[in-house]
């Protein structure tokens, strides 16, 4: 049957900033308090179609969903240090809010909408595909060109998944152009072995997209490996290398991982080759994240 989901919320952010450089005045710095007050509505539909058969099911959803919130919302005296990174996909296009971090908010009207089929079945696994697409009543300078965002409607976004055992998973993740339906992004990833020893491999290539407002184009493969040697404990490996003429490596990480019902502690080691931009050094860093889970 029919299936709705009504959300009402409130944000505030309150920021301190110092000797941030003022983006009208130049030359200028900005200092102290600012904040703003991020009310928002959502309400979602979706009809879920199943048809049961022999060895399986198949569903077919369509899913609508509009929120409202606030115009603006971005002030030029908030500086932009977690919402850089942004990228429009499959994942994140019934989101309230698409950044990435808490510095960049997404307000104004706009409906999102798509189409979501699943084909269930006990000699050949699991199969979904999805389409879909947003529309903003006024178009936001927030997403700068290249994103997908700029405009009324959004460019197209959709993914295609094949499970055909628990060992084996193939995704291919798209997004298209709004006129033409020229690919804009294309990823395509692996993933193989038993839930105790994973490893998967993801292509991607971009073209024409945006990063901090700069037109920029890219093609990069990611491999990775996790092991969980006992119930609690994970080791992660991964790596990211630039495919592009002149590329190299870009990141690599060993991070260690223990979780049980009370506590999450993650450790890492990372190395920024910094490929793309040769007057910045490398760097390595190492964190340890202590997360209490459940508390309260």
């Amino acid at each position: 049957g029919e299936v709705y989901d009504l959300t009402l919320s409130l944000r505030s952010d309150l920021y301190h900033v110092a000797d941030v450089a003022d983006p009208v005045n130049i030359g200028a710095t900005q200092n102290g308090f600012t904040g703003r007050l991020l009310p928002a509505t959502q309400v979602k539909w979706r009809y879920p179609f199943g048809r049961k058969f022999a060895s399986g099911a198949q569903i077919v959803e369509p899913i609508v969903q509009f929120i409202w919130g606030p115009n603006g919302g971005n002030s030029s005296k908030i500086p932009n240090e977690d919402s850089l990174a942004f990228e429009f996909d499959d994942i994140n296009v019934f989101s309230a809010n698409r950044f990435p971090g808490l510095d960049r908010y997404e307000g104004g009207a706009r409906l999102n909408y798509g189409i979501r089929g699943e084909l269930r079945s006990d000699t050949s696994g699991r199969s979904e595909v999805f389409f879909g697409q947003s529309y903003r009543a006024r178009q936001d300078d927030t997403f700068e060109v290249g994103t997908g965002l700029d405009q009324h409607f959004s460019d197209f976004v959709g993914r295609t998944i094949i499970e055909p055992t628990n060992y084996l998973n193939l995704s291919h993740r798209f997004r298209l152009d709004r006129k033409n339906f020229a690919t804009r992004r294309s990823s395509i990833g692996a993933t193989v072995g038993p839930r105790w020893l994973k490893g998967s491999s993801t292509y991607t290539k971009l073209s024409d997209g945006s990063t901090i407002g700069v037109p920029t184009s890219l093609e990069q493969i990611n491999l990775g490996i996790n092991y969980k040697p006992r119930k609690h404990w994970r080791l992660d490996v991964s790596h990211q290398h630039d495919l592009t003429e002149g590329g190299g490596g870009l990141f690599s990480s060993v991070g260690l991982v223990y979780q049980d019902e009370c506590v999450l502690i993650t450790t890492s080691l990372n190395r920024y080759f910094n490929a793309l931009n040769s007057g910045v050094p490398p760097l390595t860093d190492f964190f340890i994240r202590v997360t209490l889970r459940n508390l309260g």
